[in-house]
């Protein structure tokens, strides 16, 4: 693992910096989580931490990577007192974070590209990575990273990113395994009721997840949020074409901002 103290002369800012980053961090993973979820995806990932000290998860737009890592951040923070890291970049990494500073969790989340693969971000990062490995074997310092699937697919194919990072299965949110029907509901029923702020009919709830399980190119937490915005639709062919329609000015709009340089 890379040296992580500060540079002669520095050393006397470490400590609120990375009091700072703390902060942060615990700031944003304590923001409001009525609509989150405990999947099959986040047990797997408590798992795959347990076990192995680190996970990649992966998946579409939308399909709760960096929801899963806040979540697991505070998981670790609450119940197993790691100190939670979300470092936003390499120069955080090489100072605050330290195995000999005592048991941490530590998130990257897109550091590879939030919009397409960055093979300057992979290249600053893999020495890092590659060091880390012999770290994560100690339950004392747990890594999370998340990575899009595009950008996954182009890091595969440019890199072999599965080579540099042998910790067990890339955990993707955008399989069928991550999700049970009954975790579905609730997660839907959760978007709706903290919308409207009543509760929401069984079947209505059923007819419903019909048109969140669509094939659309997001992910199905994302698909639960457009979709209740338009639960006032009247009838399921009326809910299908609204959600289609959303969904598509959603990724539209992605690459339009995309084109733009900018950031969704």
């Amino acid at each position: 693992m890379a040296c992580c103290l500060a540079p002669e002369g520095d050393l006397s800012r470490i400590p609120a910096a990375y009091q700072k980053i703390q902060d942060r961090t615990k700031t944003w993973i304590s923001r409001d989580q009525t609509v989150y979820v405990e999947t099959e995806g986040h047990r797997q990932a408590v798992r795959q931490l347990d076990q192995r000290g680190a996970v990649v998860i992966t998946g579409p737009e939308g399909s709760g990577k960096s929801a899963l890592g806040h979540a697991l951040l505070r998981h670790y923070w609450r119940h197993h007192a790691h100190t939670p890291l979300d470092v936003r970049d390499h120069e955080e990494w090489c100072q605050h974070v330290d195995v000999r500073k005592g048991r941490q969790v530590v998130l990257l989340d897109d550091v590879f590209g939030s919009e397409e693969f960055s093979y300057t971000s992979y290249k600053t990062w893999a020495r890092d990575l590659f060091h880390m490995q012999d770290s994560v074997r100690s339950s004392a310092f747990l890594v999370v990273i998340t990575i899009r699937a595009d950008v996954m697919e182009e890091m595969d194919l440019k890199c072999n990113f599965r080579d540099l990072f042998r910790h067990g299965p890339v955990l993707d949110l955008g399989s069928a395994e991550c999700f049970r029907e009954s975790e579905k509901l609730e997660m839907l029923r959760k978007h709706v009721e903290n919308r409207d702020g009543a509760s929401v009919d069984e079947n209505k709830l059923r007819d419903m997840i019909v048109t969140a399980t669509l094939k659309t190119g997001v992910g199905f937490p994302l698909q639960c949020m457009i979709l209740a915005k338009d639960c006032e639709a009247g009838d399921e062919q009326a809910r299908e074409i609204t959600h289609k329609q959303k969904a598509l000015q959603f990724t539209q709009k992605r690459a339009r901002l995309q084109e733009d340089g900018q950031a969704l």
